[in-house]
Formats: structure tokens, C-alpha cells, sequence
């Protein structure tokens, strides 16, 4: 909820965002990096293949369209990496 309204009061609204961090016993998630960027370990095809979206072609569309979305993308993305996708 702390990072959801950081990116509020930063008004982000389009662009790739990862965080890093450790999970403690408690379930508190201590942060220790963070990159408003796509990284080069090319995780875009592990989250093709595991969540159903591609965030490089986002970034592409992005950039002919002005729209990150390039359809009805939050119906497709699976963030609970099931077998299905």
C-alpha cells in the first residue's frame, strides 16, 4: 500500500517499474532496489509466458500509440503465474 501511494503522489502513470526486495517471517516486504526501466535480463518473455504480458512490447506501444494498454490487457495478465498461462 506504501509503494501504490508513492506512485500516486509521483502521479506516475505509464512506464515499466520493477522493485526488489527481501520477505520476512512477519510477511514484511523490505525493499532494497527499485528501476523505472526494463532491465536487461530480458524478463519480458518470463512474463510473457508465466502473466500473459509482454511489458517491452508495452513499451513499444507506447511509443507509436501513446497508450501503454494496446487493447484489453488487464484482462489478459495473469499476476498469480497459474499454469494456464
Amino acid at each position: 500500500q506504501k509503494f501504490k501511494k508513492l506512485f500516486r503522489k509521483l502521479n506516475i502513470k505509464n512506464g515499466i517499474m520493477f522493485l526488489q526486495g527481501f520477505l520476512t517471517d512477519e510477511l514484511d516486504f523490505i525493499p532494497y532496489e527499485a528501476g523505472f526501466r526494463v532491465t536487461g535480463s530480458l524478463e519480458y518473455h518470463i512474463f510473457e509466458h508465466v502473466c500473459g504480458f509482454n511489458s517491452l512490447g508495452m513499451l513499444i506501444n507506447f511509443a507509436f500509440t501513446g497508450q501503454m494498454d494496446p487493447g484489453n490487457m488487464a484482462a489478459a495478465i495473469n499476476p498469480f503465474f497459474s499454469e494456464e498461462a
